[in-house]
């Protein structure tokens, strides 16, 4: 298995409502359920940069891209000897 590096928080933010979506998630979800606001193109910055180290997958479906997760949590959460707990707590993820 490779070892990651800590991924920034702006982009773990990010996988972690892809890993809670248990699935594939359109980038409008993905902006929904952000805890603070932030602009299409920073969101789709991140994906970018997630999808070019391999941490996830992006499906074009109609005119929406639709991403899921390749790297399981479990596997970062080791690999990155991360406490995603903590920051679990500090970046909730809105569902409404």
């Amino acid at each position: 298995m490779p070892e990651w590096k800590r991924l920034p928080d702006s982009e773990l933010e990010i996988m972690l409502i892809i890993w809670e979506a248990r699935g594939q998630i359109s980038t409008s979800d993905i902006m929904q359920r952000l805890k603070k606001k932030k602009s299409l193109q920073l969101v789709q910055n991140s994906l970018n940069r997630l999808e070019g180290k391999g941490f996830v997958r992006c499906e074009k479906i109609g005119r929406l891209n639709h991403y899921t997760a390749l790297v399981p949590l479990e596997d970062y959460q080791q690999l990155s000897q991360q406490a995603l707990p903590e920051f679990r707590q500090q970046a909730v993820c809105r569902t409404d």
